[in-house]
């Protein structure tokens, strides 16, 4: 039976194209129906109405691009993996695994979606056929904003228990699985760094007005979720890393000084050259899960989280 869900997508044009087709499409829905128009802004509903207006359309944009991203992250770790193995069959294994935990994933985040902006439309009193247009558009891409929400969430720790359930050794004993060790924390890392993008974004709903209750509850479970499932894996990782260099050290050393018997010279002066061969590879596998480039994102994406918030503070001064 051909696979409904397919994963993950091998082309970039669906990355970024429909994504962006869509933001157009909701910054002019909401621009012909006054949510974008600021000097229109009499109280703070209508101030709340032109944040939405905003950030459900970029954050569901970005969320929509970053599946599709690290869904090409996790084949890109996957292939290489495979490839270093001689076991390139077993793409298609995992290609299956993956689109059904993708299809698993995209039924849950539907039915979050529905039911949690359902009851919350219903509690604001926002969810009727007689309300203003701009209200009614708003209403019906929050769903979006909600499903690509949860299914981004589910997407970015899904992978990464994905890999070091698969491909990460409970032992580490060979080059090939330090390698395997390194590509899954630098996965985890660039999956962290799509989560403290979206709170780079997150600040849009909150210009010129008090932060809800329910809006700060949402961060922390954000945050927690991206803290416990992606960003301490990679710490855990780069600890494992470190430990398995000394560890591998010691034991292709050890080979190599062992006194072996003349007769089994010739055989011994082969398995010197491989495991001095080994060491050359272990040594110039950095204990650092990422490299320069990756790291100097991840740094410019940190620095990015407080300079929004001073930014839109400063917005807040000039608009005052």
């Amino acid at each position: 039976m051909k696979n409904r869900y397919p994963y993950p997508t091998i082309t970039t044009t669906s990355v970024w194209f429909a994504p962006l087709c869509y933001l157009a499409l909701c910054f002019v829905a909401n621009y012909l129906t006054g949510a974008l128009d600021y000097y229109n802004i009499r109280s703070e509903r209508d101030q709340r109405d032109f944040n939405c207006a905003l950030g459900l359309p970029i954050l569901t944009a970005f969320c929509w691009m970053s599946i599709r991203a690290q869904q090409q992250n996790v084949a890109s770790t996957i292939m290489r993996y495979l490839l270093d193995n001689n076991r390139l069959c077993e793409f298609a294994e995992h290609r299956d695994r993956l689109s059904e935990k993708l299809r698993q994933h995209t039924i849950t985040a539907a039915t979050f979606a529905i039911s949690f902006n359902s009851v919350y439309l219903i509690s604001e009193e926002l969810l009727a056929i007689d309300l203003a247009p701009k209200t009614l558009v708003l209403d019906l891409i929050s769903y979006p904003f909600w499903f690509f929400f949860w299914l981004f969430l589910f997407q970015i720790v899904s992978s990464t228990r994905y890999m070091r359930t698969h491909f990460v050794q409970s032992v580490v004993l060979d080059v090939a699985a330090l390698k395997a060790l390194r590509r899954v924390a630098s996965l985890a890392i660039e999956n962290a760094m799509y989560g403290l993008i979206a709170l780079i974004i997150a600040p849009v709903f909150w210009f010129n007005r008090s932060i809800p209750f329910v809006d700060i509850v949402m961060v922390i479970v954000f945050f927690t979720f991206l803290t416990v499932y992606v960003i301490w894996p990679a710490i855990e990782a780069y600890r494992a890393i470190g430990n398995t260099k000394h560890a591998m050290f010691a034991s292709l050393s050890s080979m190599i000084n062992q006194k072996i018997p003349p007769a089994c010279s010739a055989g011994s002066d082969i398995n010197n050259v491989s495991a001095q061969q080994d060491i050359e590879v272990v040594a110039s596998t950095s204990s650092i899960p990422t490299s320069f480039k990756q790291l100097r994102r991840v740094l410019l994406v940190l620095s990015s989280i407080p300079l929004s918030w001073f930014i839109l503070m400063q917005l807040e001064q000039l608009v005052a």
